[in-house]
């Protein structure tokens, strides 16, 4: 016997069917959200603008700006690094420097004990 829990009200074939139906109007109305978003009256006005955008752009690139650019950057590039090695080597030379100055400082006392001693 069927109990209130297994009776159904319905058909099962109904409702696929019922459910086929609205995922077919679904996609059709979603394919036809996209294709009315597309087709916007002011679509064409901005693609025309982009299309001239992109022809202004590249009418005014001129390839030798470009490579002088490049050569001006490269050369302050090796301006700055020159600079750097010119103040790093100043360094190292003022260290070399006090280093000698501390040895020959060193050398002069031993040379004057030397001296005292021998006359």
């Amino acid at each position: 016997m069927l109990t209130n829990k297994d009776q159904k009200y319905y058909k099962s074939i109904t409702l696929n069917r019922i459910f086929a139906v609205t995922s077919v109007v679904l996609l059709v109305s979603l394919v036809w959200m996209f294709a009315d978003d597309y087709e916007r009256s002011w679509k064409h006005y901005q693609r025309n603008f982009r299309k001239i955008q992109s022809e202004k752009l590249a009418a005014g690139y001129d390839i030798n700006e470009y490579i002088d650019g490049q050569r001006a950057a490269e050369w302050e590039k090796y301006q700055i690094r020159t600079a750097e090695d010119r103040i790093e080597a100043e360094q190292d030379l003022k260290a070399a420097n006090d280093a000698f100055y501390v040895v020959d400082q060193d050398y002069k006392f031993a040379k004057a004990e030397l001296n005292k001693l021998t006359y």
